[in-house]
């Protein structure tokens, strides 16, 4: 039915007798094309065969029962278009067994985010909009009551497909059944967080969750998670009230007392701040100081931006871990994190040289994560970019490697891209050289010092470090192309000619390295050369067009026509695939320059 769709052609329906041995075929019906002339008469058949014997084979067919429907309603959506396969899905729910709900086979579980897809691609349904919005409203009231909100695509904010133009009777329907279920605080959760979430109802769901909290169905948590709520609308000050009750109430609590300092933080409280933050780290060196409080009081005072005190838990946490994990806690992932967030505080503090050095711990420290090191390796570019002085950071990893008699390639790319971004492209090409001696194989690093090479108007050592390059992959034939370009800017013709033959060397029987080298020699005037290297392509890759095509257009421009045209053959006898493009044309185009 798909590849019918639009084309005008059309269908019919067979019916076959025994659907036990055609199950593959929609349990019982196979679509064939027909030569009917009466497209519309075809339609009415799809129609009727929807209402009608299908509703008998469905159950005939109980194992197959929303399989066969989602295969109807497709065809039917392909045929007939979107508001009538939303009027079938309708049908077919009005009509659904109840064992199917019951045994968690309920067709809206299938076909909620279908119909909902269907209904963004057809936004007039003229009289089937009241049905289907009675239809969502009710498995969204279910939902809610059963605490299981799963089937969101029309009801939520983050969905593709989510429903806008009726938020008020979603929000309408919510707060309804929070009425209804006003003595059962789980529901009431689920309720609120689907207006925060799903709505953007703020008010509506600190109102509820108040109300609660008001009736003692709130836990620690949810008490802890209404304050974050009325901290994000700007309602600090009770917020403040209930995370300071939360505190009293449950002083072991390590996640409590970080929300309250930063509250007290966002609302500039300072004095009471630093007085919570005196009376956390009082009560956890009592109850027990460990790795665990550590860290959380460093991320609650780099979070308030007290960073003196940051970087000193920073400090503990570290000490703690490396003498609690094996191999001093290095790869395990964590002690990077320790070490980049130590680096942040150093930052706020503007000891740039203390934070390059946490920064590079933390590259040193990495885990085999991917996504760690790319975070390590962000937090030391971040804290270079912040440092007014990139010389001062020059100098002092320099007497870093002096001292230890190690270098650290990533610190010096890191700074070399730093000093490129500011133009200072000297200072660039020093570090960034400095890298490339101890990790040679980073293409990047060698592009980045080419460029500032070229800044610097270097074009002698640009050419001799893209050649350099060259060795980390000699297939990369569009270097040894960049290279023979260089060459020739600096007039020196026999390099030139040595780099561009090398595309071809490195990859003699490729059909790549010929069309690139055949460009080559078309930039050049050297047509016949060029001949050559797009019959060598086209050989290579019989299979695609373009060789062909180009050895045509070179064949034309040095008036070879016996050739061009025996070339032109070749294209106009094999049918192209679409993935092409316009080959027909560009074949026409160039036999009209062909003709006398």
């Amino acid at each position: 039915a798909s590849a019918l769709r639009g084309s005008k052609r059309n269908i019919t329906l067979v019916v076959v007798q025994k659907p036990e041995i055609h199950r593959d075929k929609l349990g019982g019906v196979v679509l064939i094309s027909d030569n009917l002339k009466d497209f519309a008469q075809a339609r009415d058949d799809l129609r009727k065969f929807a209402n009608g014997r299908f509703v008998e084979l469905l159950r005939k067919n109980t194992n197959q029962y929303q399989p066969m429907v989602g295969t109807v309603a497709s065809t039917i959506h392909d045929v007939l278009g979107c508001r009538e396969g939303i009027v079938f899905y309708l049908d077919r729910l009005d009509r659904e067994p109840d064992w199917l709900r019951q045994n968690n086979q309920s067709g809206w579980g299938y076909f909620a985010r279908t119909m909902a897809e269907w209904r963004s691609q057809c936004p007039d349904l003229g009289d089937v909009e009241p049905r289907l919005l009675e239809r969502v409203l009710t498995e969204l009231r279910r939902e809610l009551l059963t605490q299981q909100l799963s089937r969101t695509e029309f009801v939520h904010q983050n969905s593709a497909f989510f429903w806008k133009a009726k938020t008020d009777d979603f929000a309408r329907v919510a707060e309804q059944a929070a009425a209804e279920k006003i003595k059962e605080g789980e529901v009431i959760k689920v309720i609120a967080t689907y207006l925060w979430d799903g709505l953007n109802r703020r008010e509506a769901a600190i109102g509820l969750l108040k109300n609660a909290h008001g009736r003692k169905q709130l836990d620690a948590d949810w008490r802890s998670q209404l304050a974050w709520y009325l901290r994000a609308v700007d309602r600090n000050d009770e917020a403040i009230v209930l995370m300071q009750a939360l505190v009293n109430e449950f002083p072991d609590r390590l996640d409590f007392r970080p929300r309250l300092m930063e509250l007290y933080f966002q609302t500039k409280q300072t004095a009471r701040l630093i007085a919570e933050l005196a009376a956390a780290d009082a009560l956890l060196h009592l109850r027990g100081w460990n790795e665990a409080a550590m860290r959380i009081l460093a991320e609650a005072c780099l979070n308030c931006e007290l960073f003196e005190p940051s970087v000193g838990y920073w400090k503990e946490a570290i000490a703690a871990h490396e003498q609690s994990q094996p191999n001093r806690g290095i790869g395990n992932g964590t002690l990077s994190q320790y070490y980049s967030k130590q680096a942040l505080a150093y930052v706020g503090l503007k000891e740039f040289p203390k934070a390059v050095d946490a920064a590079i711990s933390a590259i040193v420290s990495w885990g085999p994560n991917r996504e760690e090191r790319k975070k390590a390796i962000n937090a030391l570019e971040s804290v270079m970019q912040q440092c007014p002085d990139l010389d001062s950071l020059a100098k002092h990893l320099d007497a870093e490697t002096k001292r230890t008699k190690l270098e650290n390639p990533i610190a010096r790319k890191a700074l070399g891209q730093i000093y490129a971004e500011r133009k200072q492209h000297a200072q660039a090409v020093v570090q960034l050289r400095l890298a490339i001696e101890i990790q040679p194989n980073d293409i990047e690093t060698h592009d980045a010092l080419i460029a500032s090479l070229d800044a610097v108007g270097d074009k002698i050592a640009a050419v001799e470090q893209l050649l350099e390059s060259l060795k980390l992959n000699r297939r990369d034939i569009a270097r040894f192309k960049a290279a023979g370009e260089r060459f020739v800017q600096i007039k020196q013709a026999l390099e030139a000619e040595r780099a561009f033959t090398s595309i071809v060397e490195m990859l003699p029987l490729e059909a790549e390295s010929h069309s690139l080298l055949a460009e080559v020699r078309e930039s050049q005037d050297r047509w016949p050369d060029a001949i050559t290297h797009w019959q060598r392509a086209a050989e290579y890759r019989s299979h695609e067009p373009e060789p062909l095509l180009r050895l045509a257009t070179a064949q034309i421009h040095e008036q070879q026509r016996a050739d061009a045209d025996v070339t032109l053959r070749k294209l106009e006898a094999k049918a192209w695939e679409q993935r092409f493009g316009d080959v027909i044309d560009r074949t026409r185009e160039l036999r009209k320059q062909l003709a006398p």
